[in-house]
């Protein structure tokens, strides 16, 4: 990645107790190349009252360093996976008050003037934080800056707290950020900041609280006809990303159910992400992604599958079984499972392990990864074949790779009728994976076909979904102690035999829904 000019910085929130085992860490003691320094920074920033700066990512500050003023011009404010690359512009001035004239940078300036006109400059909010720097310099002599900043973000009365880590790349790879970070955070739970300090301040100066910790079903990437095939690899990746890193926020702090399935929805996504792109892919560390997303997959499922066991089997059965107490029995003891279930995806969650993953995936996403290879020497028409695949508009790409995902499902679903239960699980992942792709397209296609065809499929996984939802009900005799009480043995029987007779009318369903979906226009 070509970061002339601009400014490449990895920034994660964590709290006090983590920031002190941080300042004590081997690995600075290995990369610092000298002591760290600590000192007292006050940040102005400004804006129109019309924030004209802020609504075209651009933030404006003024800063108290060492008894001098600094004003630093940022433009493409923003955050994807903890990581900021604004183009920046920084100068010295005479006081606390922007200096347009003094930007540097021309068509920065220029821009900037334009945005502002003759409207007045007004001091919006501060930051006011006591920050102490390291410079750190890998074997390989890259050099990156390692600041921890703790302080506050000022606006009139109110103010918020501020923890912060961030690693600047001075010099070298943008790879060396994510490796200095891997090696950094091997002990501690981080959480990429979302909002830049900019960010933050305009949402407090606007009176607007923090976001709340909440399940995140995940944005969808914002494509466009004419982008690259391999740009919007890079899109969908960092979706993806974000709605892992989100819930996996919330599983740390809540019981809320929904965290543990949105968490598992988003690494499904990452893997199916990474088949779907498989033709513009030729590196072996798509491999090893692939396989850390399909761990955590699987321990996160582990209590996604207590939950739906408590809320979609046992509760719907509540009021129509004779074996009250048998089945209040069976609740305990899922509960209890549930129990271990979360704490055993919280410590997988809250490890280095999960941190590492998720530097691995932003590196993998942002200095491309998928393009390195290792072994065989790449052949120049192979080469070549893969440079047009990864600048083909996305939208002729996405045509071909639906086209594949829905032949595949298509073959699946041959002789529907008379399915076993293992080729009924089969043709449940094909669907799956073809709803994935359509919605990392979506954006592509007009809006009406396209949710057409996404209402028909989502009805038909749901009635999939509870077959497999019956099916895992199926274990619930294997789970049960030895010896069961009786009442627990015959409520489970029970519930088996609800569902299972739910399950053979919502398998006609199924066949209706096929049907249905067989008929709704291919968007693409």
């Amino acid at each position: 990645m070509d970061i002339s000019g601009k400014e490449a910085e990895l920034k994660v929130e964590l709290g006090p107790e983590d920031l002190a085992l941080l300042r004590k860490h081997p690995v600075l003691r290995t990369l610092a190349t000298g002591p760290a320094t600590t000192r007292s920074l006050r940040s102005i920033y400004f804006d129109t009252a019309g924030q004209a700066l802020h609504a075209h990512r651009i933030s404006l500050r003024v800063r108290r360093v060492d008894g001098a003023w600094i004003q630093t011009v940022k433009q493409g404010v923003g955050l994807s996976g903890g990581l900021s690359t604004p183009r920046e512009c920084e100068v010295p001035v005479d006081g606390p008050e922007p200096a347009l004239d003094a930007i540097a940078d021309e068509t920065m300036r220029a821009g900037v003037l334009a945005l502002v006109k003759s409207a007045p400059l007004v001091p919006l909010f501060e930051t006011r934080m006591r920050r102490t720097q390291r410079d750190l310099k890998t074997p390989d002599g890259d050099l990156v800056e390692l600041a921890f900043d703790v302080g506050e973000i000022v606006a009139g009365e109110a103010s918020r707290p501020l923890c912060e880590v961030e690693l600047e790349l001075k010099d070298g790879a943008l790879s060396a950020l994510f490796e200095v970070a891997r090696s950094l955070f091997s002990d501690v739970t981080i959480r990429f900041s979302k909002l830049s300090k900019a960010q933050r301040g305009y949402a407090l100066a606007a009176g607007l609280p923090d976001a709340p910790l909440a399940p995140s079903a995940g944005a969808l990437p914002a494509l466009k006809p004419k982008m690259g095939a391999e740009r919007a690899l890079r899109a969908t990746l960092r979706a993806c990303a974000e709605q892992i890193a989100d819930n996996r926020a919330v599983i740390l702090a809540s019981d809320d159910p929904e965290g543990a399935h949105q968490l598992r929805v988003g690494l499904r996504r990452l893997r199916s992400a990474l088949k779907t792109f498989h033709p513009l892919i030729e590196s072996p560390a798509t491999e090893h992604l692939d396989a850390q997303a399909r761990h955590f997959a699987g321990i996160a499922g582990r209590l996604r599958d207590l939950d739906v066991l408590l809320a979609d089997i046992l509760a719907p059965v509540r009021d129509r079984t004779p074996d009250r107490d048998g089945l209040k029995m069976l609740e305990l003891m899922l509960e209890d499972h549930r129990k271990a279930a979360r704490a055993e995806v919280r410590a997988a969650l809250s490890g280095g392990a999960f941190n590492g993953f998720l530097l691995d995936l932003g590196a993998y996403t942002e200095t491309r990864s998928w393009r390195a290879r290792t072994g065989a020497v790449q052949s120049v028409g192979l080469a070549q074949q893969l440079s047009a695949a990864r600048k083909e508009p996305v939208r002729d790409f996405a045509a071909r790779a639906l086209d594949a995902r829905w032949a595949h499902a298509e073959k699946r679903a041959r002789h529907l009728e008379s399915l076993t239960i293992e080729e009924r699980h089969a043709l449940r992942r094909s669907l799956k994976k073809l709803r994935y792709a359509t919605e990392f397209f979506a954006a592509l296609y007009p809006a009406k076909p396209t949710q057409r065809f996404l209402k028909q499929l989502k009805k038909l996984q749901d009635l999939f979904g509870y077959l497999n939802d019956v099916a895992m009900a199926e274990r619930l005799p294997a789970m049960l102690p030895d010896p069961a009480p009786t009442p627990m043995t015959l409520a489970a029987g029970h519930t088996i035999g609800w569902h299972q007779a739910h399950a053979d009318h919502a398998w006609e369903d199924v066949q209706k829904r096929w049907e249905k979906l067989c008929g709704t226009e291919r968007f693409w």
